[in-house]
């Protein structure tokens, strides 16, 4: 008899082999034992079956789906069909803007914030941005700090709140995410707290420091695209820290940003960026980039000029 390759369900209790009949004899032992081998090997078969092919035909309607969608060229891309699904990198959600009343604790600040519908992780403060919250180090008291990808804005409030002398730019491509940000800042007294869709965002801005759970699932082009274009606008001397799922490809990501932004022309060539792994937690990893001064060794020397930089592009932000 063929034998079931998928689940293997357990054989049955060993009381069930030993019955006997009245006097005891061995033959009856025997010839039980064997009739509940049987039923239980047609059993077994039977419900292993029917599991594999339930399993193989989720498998393969899944593997149409997701060839139909790469060959319309939609995998891990905006589009209208998972728009009106609420995505929360969808920049107009669908979804009815429903307000949620949490109560949070981001590194030891008591806050009182709003979420909805169509935005990322309205329930909670999501696994990776957890960890993130307690792996990053202190920030710097004064600077530009950006939250890319803030959803209902844990992070920029994180940041706000341990630098209040600061300014914190939270940048979304969901206009309900830029909204709940600028609400939850308000109603926390959080008072140099900006956000931004990247359409809004002023020009010529750059940052000391960005903190980011990116969103991995808009897939590989977008987030590629989406990293490059905030990571040039970091200041030298500045830091990045991102968090990223392992299972979702924050190992292959560090080699990516790695080959793509340290490009060696000169073997002698001192890098641009150094790129490390700092923490590992609850299958994330954290990210660390730091942007080395042009023509440094790596050591990251300051500029003398950099405060008064800053101090430029704080009165403009606030004139916004």
């Amino acid at each position: 008899m063929r034998r079931s390759h998928g689940m293997r369900l357990p054989y049955p209790p060993n009381g069930l082999t030993r019955s006997t009949h009245a006097s005891g004899s061995a033959p009856c032992r025997h010839y039980v034992g064997k009739y509940v081998d049987t039923v239980w090997t047609l059993y077994r078969h039977c419900v292993g079956r029917r599991i594999n092919e339930h399993v193989h035909d989720r498998r393969n309607h899944a593997e149409r789906m997701i060839g139909t969608q790469r060959a319309k060229g939609r995998v891990g891309m905006v589009t209208p069909e998972n728009a009106s699904h609420g995505q929360y990198f969808s920049a107009h959600p669908q979804t009815p803007d429903v307000r949620r009343a949490l109560h949070v604790t981001l590194r030891g600040h008591e806050m009182d914030v709003e979420s909805s519908h169509g935005v990322f992780s309205m329930n909670r403060v999501d696994l990776g941005t957890s960890v993130l919250l307690r792996h990053a180090p202190l920030p710097p008291a004064h600077g530009r700090f950006l939250d890319l990808g803030c959803g209902w804005g844990p992070i920029a409030l994180t940041l706000s709140k341990e630098s209040p002398d600061a300014q914190v730019v939270g940048v979304d491509v969901n206009e309900r995410a830029v909204e709940l940000t600028v609400s939850n800042a308000q109603r926390n007294d959080c008072k140099n707290v900006f956000a931004f869709t990247p359409d809004g965002l002023p020009e010529g801005l750059t940052f000391d420091l960005i903190w980011s759970n990116p969103p991995i699932r808009v897939g590989k082009a977008e987030l590629h695209a989406l990293l490059l274009r905030y990571l040039a606008l970091l200041n030298a001397d500045g830091d990045a820290y991102l968090v990223v799922q392992k299972n979702l490809g924050a190992d292959s990501l560090k080699s990516w940003l790695e080959q793509t932004l340290n490009p060696r022309e000169r073997a002698d060539a001192p890098p641009e960026w150094d790129i490390e792994k700092t923490a590992s937690s609850k299958g994330f990893r954290i990210l660390h980039l730091h942007r080395n001064a042009a023509g440094d060794d790596g050591r990251g020397a300051r500029s003398p000029h950099r405060k008064a930089r800053n101090m430029r592009r704080s009165i403009s932000l606030y004139e916004i």
